[in-house]
């Protein structure tokens, strides 16, 4: 019997790791091999699969040659994207060949998505810097090692590419105007992606707003002007030739026209102007008469043309002498809705009383209640909250003090909850007291809305910004307040905060599909004086809505001297308009070669002492 035996064929089985990715790819060839009866001697490889076994890697380890099993690796870049048909090849010390194939995708490299974030799409110049945040983007194929480059102007030139996601542009680094960022990210095969979006950076700007018409006879009186959003547009109310006027921008940022009319031909001090109901309203003492009143507007922007006339009076709120007024609106219980409210001084009796009217345009009559004796100036009437409950912020004139009235009842006729925010010990602690009220809109686990009340006023006796937040809805007690110095004039180099207007505004990124802002921002307008002759209007900005962020100060302009020249009680006002921008009324005389204004700035002997300059005259 003869038996022939054949020499059996090598075995290869290649393997690539990665077996697919972006091009150019680099993959690691693994041929492994054996033999059963003998060894390899040679191991090949065609790369392109053309048939042409043109590598040989057989030194290439791990396994060394000849053997009879084992494997070689071998590093190969796949640089243009394509199907790679790999093809190995061994053959044995007696010449039998075996044969393998692994299948290798180069794909076309994608692009980097882009996503990024802008801290504040409305920064403004001086005060709120602006991040860029593209930590968010990444690589379709999986690349971690992303790089990013960024042009923040959007002017076409970009920074280095870097591994950090974020750039911040300081605040005194942003030029006004509408900006459109870029931003590159890289992978490490080089591919690019490529993403822009808009941000505005604002600068507060000076307008002129032309209360007397140029009329060279005008005698416009700065030291009681009120201004507040009627009609969603920036309007004042303001004494001139013993005349209470009444202007009107026709754009929401004050940049258009001016309509101006008389209220009334009286004398009006420490007027207040609200939009109740939809009608403005203006509430003041006139002091041409000896009467608080109020009057009230037949059209919801107040005029219908410059010399048209059509406020009228209310009836007559009380024939006392009165400093302080503030108007706003309560909750009447006896016809189920809104009316107007009016809080003043009643320096004939000496006591702060309220006054409630019977009517929802303020043409019914009125019922008057006191809330406590005492002379008090600066008064905030504000209603708000889950009881809406008026509530009034004010500077007790005889203690020295920032003080805090609650009601108990939503029309002011129940008792009302005194609390000394700040005692200043006899000294002038609350001048200028300009209240904010802060909200929120809460979604769940239901909806409704959250208010913190916060309050900007002057520290006479230290020469400082103060700023008092509540910690709860009303601030019912002392210890609910967290009060702190805002601006101390550079440990009293300058004296700062005279003047204080609080307003609120949005200074974070927020879209319409994106949820509800978390609180607004606080900035507060004041007056910065250097010695006797230099004098700053100055804004406070803090990023964080209770005040525990750091502040960031800007002086915005330089104020006109003769506008402070007899008394240091000038008082700014400030509001936000319906785009969230903050603005400031600033009372100072234009000057120029006809003099046409005439600056009346007395200060009367009611007047705090503390709270005027021993180095000018009191006329």
């Amino acid at each position: 019997t003869v038996i022939i035996v054949g020499n059996l064929r090598p075995i290869v089985v290649p393997t690539a790791d990665p077996q697919s990715g972006p091009a150019p790819l680099t993959s690691l060839i693994k041929a492994g091999f054996r033999d059963d009866d003998g060894e390899v001697v040679d191991v090949r490889l065609d790369l392109d699969g053309d048939g042409v076994y043109e590598t040989d890697i057989s030194a290439e380890g791990p396994a060394t040659l000849p053997t009879s099993s084992g494997s070689i690796t071998y590093t190969n870049t796949f640089t243009s994207p394509g199907t790679y048909n790999v093809n190995a090849r061994v053959v044995d010390n007696q010449g039998s060949q075996g044969f393998g194939s692994v299948v290798v995708g180069a794909n076309a490299n994608q692009p980097p998505v882009v996503d990024f974030t802008i801290s504040s799409l409305e920064g403004i110049v001086g005060l709120t810097p602006i991040t860029i945040d593209a930590s968010a983007s990444y690589d379709p194929e999986g690349d971690a090692n992303l790089e990013y480059a960024f042009d923040p102007e959007g002017n076409g030139f970009f920074t280095i590419f870097g591994n950090d996601p974020t750039i911040t542009i300081p605040a005194d680094n942003l030029r006004p105007g509408i900006r459109m960022a870029g931003i590159k990210v890289r992978d490490s095969a080089g591919a690019v992606g490529t993403a822009y979006q808009p941000y505005t950076a604002r600068d507060f700007t000076s307008l002129v707003a032309d209360l007397d018409d140029e009329d060279p006879s005008t005698e416009l009186n700065l030291t009681h002007l009120n201004m507040s959003f009627i009609d969603g547009r920036p309007a004042i109310a303001f004494w001139f030739s013993n005349k209470c006027g009444y202007a009107i921008n026709a754009k929401p940022d004050g940049t258009g026209p001016w309509q101006r009319t008389v209220i009334a031909s009286k004398s009006c001090i420490s007027p207040s102007l609200r939009s109740i109901n939809g009608m403005p309203m203006v509430a003041f003492f006139n002091a041409t008469d000896g009467e608080v009143v109020l009057y009230y507007a037949s059209s919801s922007s107040g005029v219908d043309g410059i010399d048209w006339n059509g406020w009228t009076k209310a009836a007559t709120i009380a024939s006392v002498s009165s400093n302080s007024v503030s108007l706003h609106r309560v909750y009447s219980n006896a016809i189920s809705d809104w009316v107007p409210a009016v809080a003043y001084d009643d320096d004939s009796t000496g006591e702060l009383k309220f006054a409630v009217n019977s009517q929802t345009d303020g043409s019914g009559s009125w019922t008057i209640y006191t809330i406590d004796s005492g002379n008090y100036r600066y008064l905030n009437l504000y209603t708000y909250g889950t009881s809406t409950a008026p509530t009034i912020a004010a500077y007790d004139l005889t203690n020295g003090d920032l003080v805090w009235f609650v009601s108990q009842e939503t029309d002011g006729s129940g008792a009302w909850t005194k609390v000394v925010i700040d005692d200043g010990g006899g000294n002038a602690v609350g001048a200028f007291a300009s209240l904010a009220i802060n909200s929120r809109f809460i979604l769940f686990p239901s909806p409704f809305l959250e208010f913190r009340p916060m309050i900007a006023y002057y520290d006479a006796d230290a020469g400082a910004l103060k700023l008092a937040i509540s910690t709860t809805e009303y601030g019912l007690d002392p210890a609910e307040w967290n009060i702190q110095v805002v601006d101390d004039g550079e440990g009293g180099a300058y004296d700062v905060g005279s003047g204080a207007a609080l307003t609120i505004a949005l200074s974070h990124s927020w879209t319409s599909t994106a949820p509800p802002p978390d609180w607004y921002d606080p900035f507060i307008f004041y007056i910065k004086k250097e010695g006797v002759s230099r004098w700053w209007l100055r804004v406070a900005y803090n990023p964080e809505y209770d005040a525990s962020g750091e502040w960031s100060f800007r002086d915005i302009r330089p104020l006109s001297f003769a506008c402070f020249f007899g008394c240091s009680v000038i008082r700014l006002q400030a509001v936000f308009d319906s785009q969230t921008l903050p603005m400031a009324l600033v009372p100072e005389p234009m000057g120029g070669s006809d003099n046409r204004y005439t600056l009346e700035c007395s200060c009367r002997e009611d007047k705090d002492p503390a709270l005027l300059s021993d180095s000018y005259p009191t006329t």
